[in-house]
């Protein structure tokens, strides 16, 4: 038999020492295998989507069948979206629906019933009753405002009804006057002659 020498038992056996915790970390030749596969994680799953499913409908808070976006009164149902003074509010919810301005003046009152539309005036008061308030008529007094056009109202103005008024000074208007350049309040046609 051959004997082996002292060295080479040695370096067989280091040999050995270093192989065999490499086969125990294979498995160590056992044939043996884990049942449970290793996880793999997708990254990004991709849901298909269903092509018969619709998106959901627009929010319709006043189920009116007109959504919130278009409806102009979203939280009253007004399917016929009745707008009287195109103001974008719809009749239903529009606290003037037939005024566009929606009471500007902000007095309670809406037009055309506001007598006067610009300026805020509670009470409607309509002194002489020409469908403009006392807020807003110059001529509070004068039913006619001013008829004449001579910034006097008609109810001080000696003559409501002449612009030039009394040129001569005599008391009567122009338009009345024999003898509008020449004063004569006894009108005596003689005063123009001369």
């Amino acid at each position: 038999m051959v004997r082996i020498s002292s060295k080479l038992g040695i370096f067989v056996m280091a040999l050995l020492l270093m192989v065999l915790p490499l086969v125990a970390a294979c498995g160590g030749g056992d044939d043996t295998k884990d049942p449970t596969p290793i996880a793999t994680a997708d990254p990004s799953p991709t849901v298909e989507p269903d092509p018969t499913d619709e998106p959901p409908p627009p929010p319709d808070t006043d189920e009116d069948g007109i959504p919130d976006a278009e409806d102009n009164c979203p939280d009253v149902a007004n399917a016929d979206q009745m707008d009287s003074d195109e103001d974008n509010i719809g009749d239903e919810c529009d606290a003037c629906p037939n005024d566009q301005a929606n009471d500007y003046d902000g007095d309670g009152f809406c037009s055309p019933e506001d007598n006067c539309g610009a300026v805020a005036n509670e009470d409607q008061t309509d002194t002489d009753g020409d469908g403009d308030g006392d807020a807003c008529d110059d001529c509070a007094n004068d039913a006619d405002n001013d008829a004449d056009g001579d910034g006097v109202c008609g109810d001080v103005d000696p003559c409501p009804n002449d612009a030039t008024d009394d040129t001569d000074g005599d008391g009567v208007c122009d338009s009345d006057d024999n003898c509008p350049n020449t004063a004569n309040a006894d009108q005596d046609i003689a005063a123009c002659e001369g």
